[in-house]
């Protein structure tokens, strides 16, 4: 295969995956008021906290429209937002109780609602894409890897 059919067919193929992640959560995500970026934000903060820039890279966004989100999801009692001790120019963000609950809440609703179709599913099928998400993830560090000029 070509590369520019590569490209193509690969860039396809995301923002299909995207969209139908972003459906098979949307209607949970809007049970619990919130926009699916907005719920992304508090999953990923349930790790622990973030920095603004943390959040905004992971999500492939702008860090000024990460600051307006997590602004957002502070007046809503989800999240605290603080500057950094050692660098003011940099806001952490950390869940609160109210957002860790929420976060609790849609998985245990995701889980109700798409466990049952999930045991349906052969146990490779989750083995084998997630290996093929892998080998790509891979391929693409070797790419976008420091080339030696000799």
């Amino acid at each position: 295969m070509e590369l520019n059919e590569f490209k193509i067919q690969a860039w396809d193929l995301l923002r299909s995956i995207s969209e139908g992640l972003g459906s098979t959560l949307q209607h949970v995500d809007a049970d619990c008021g919130l926009t699916a970026v907005q719920m992304r934000v508090l999953r990923s903060l349930k790790a622990g906290d973030k920095t603004v820039g943390m959040l905004a890279k992971s999500m492939g966004m702008a860090g000024t429209n990460m600051s307006v989100i997590c602004k957002r999801l502070e007046k809503e009692g989800l999240v605290y937002r603080s500057r950094d001790h050692q660098d003011e120019r940099v806001v952490r963000v950390s869940a609160t109780d109210k957002g860790r609950e929420l976060v609790l809440r849609s998985e245990r609703e995701l889980e109700s609602y798409y466990q049952p179709l999930w045991e349906r599913e052969s146990p490779q099928t989750a083995q084998t894409i997630l290996a093929g998400l892998r080998e790509f993830d891979q391929l693409l560090k070797r790419l976008n890897a420091p080339q030696s000029k000799e």
